[in-house]
């Protein structure tokens, strides 16, 4: 079963203006990178002083990156409104995300919302659902999870493109194909007959919950 609670995580593509000793060129460079982004920050990562005073809100930052792939700076583009959340999410970001080497000072834009519905605690899939209230297993009905996306993978093995099929529950809030942003590597490339080629990789994941 799937909580309503999520950490969502959606990354842009877009770069910003140029940072406080940067130049226009690095600047405007979009840093690639080197592994999964919806790996750097997850449902587990919710600050627990955030979590306990039930802060929630968007987190725009925008990633500096230098020639060996390390994040050197994280900046706040657009605050949640709260420090804790704020800070919580560069450290985690710093920490986590790897580029592929490339010119210092390139720079990559992360969106990342903390959302806690009422009367639930964040969870993430996985992780053990903390009811706020006894459930009635009489009465209480489970809505199953899908998420079922069409991933369309270049010669060079990276994401070109993602296409969602089905997505359930009705309240998830974020696109599932957000786990996988182009540019994501999803192996060295794929072949057919000996012969490289673009592969359209289907990629579905459920979860259901019922009573005995």
């Amino acid at each position: 079963m799937v909580s309503k609670a999520m950490v969502l995580v959606a990354s842009l593509t877009l770069t910003g203006a140029a940072l406080p000793g940067q130049d226009n060129a690095a600047a405007s460079a979009k840093a690639e990178p080197a592994n999964n982004p919806a790996d750097w920050i997850g449902y587990a990562d919710y600050p627990p002083a955030s979590l306990r005073a039930r802060e929630a809100g968007t987190v725009a930052v925008r990633l500096v990156v230098d020639s060996t792939g390390r994040v050197t700076a994280c900046q706040i583009v657009s605050s949640s409104g709260y420090a804790r959340l704020d800070e919580g999410t560069c450290a985690t970001l710093v920490a986590r995300a790897q580029f592929v080497p490339g010119p210092s000072g390139r720079t990559f834009e992360r969106r990342i919302v903390w959302k806690i519905p009422e009367g639930d605690s964040a969870v993430s899939i996985g992780q053990p659902f903390t009811p706020t209230k006894p459930i009635d297993v009489a009465t209480t009905t489970m809505e199953d999870y899908v998420a079922d996306v069409a991933i369309t993978v270049g010669f060079d093995g990276r994401v070109e493109s993602c296409r969602v099929i089905e997505a359930k529950p009705t309240y998830m809030p974020t696109d599932p194909c957000a786990q996988n942003p182009p540019g994501t590597p999803m192996g060295v490339g794929y072949v057919r007959a000996g012969k490289p080629i673009k592969a359209i990789i289907h990629r579905r994941m459920t979860s259901s919950v019922s009573f005995e």
